[in-house]
């Protein structure tokens, strides 16, 4: 399992076991986060690791799956194969 996959299913989990609105809010904004392949790479280090925390990813885990999370070879994948174009007229 991939480190986002990790994140994605520990998400799934915590939204079965909501029990407040306020938990449901924050799940939902991560949701929405989530969507996008590059949001660990535009989100500050202490958001990330709020969201691990909150997701219940343990403490001596977080450093490591963060890491990964941004790791140059995730951001590179994050991009869509083949050539990108770029405007030369800007």
């Amino acid at each position: 399992m991939s480190s986002i996959e990790k994140i994605e299913f520990l998400l799934k989990n915590k939204i079965a076991s909501i029990t407040d609105d306020s938990d449901y809010e924050k799940c939902e904004v991560i949701k929405g986060l989530l969507s996008d392949p590059n949001c660990f790479f535009k989100i500050s280090f202490e958001t990330a690791i709020g969201i691990m925390n909150f997701l219940g990813v343990e403490e001596n885990e977080i450093l490591n799956l963060y890491s990964d999370l941004t790791s140059p070879d995730n951001y590179v994948k994050s991009f869509p194969k083949g050539r990108i174009l770029i405007d030369s007229q800007k």
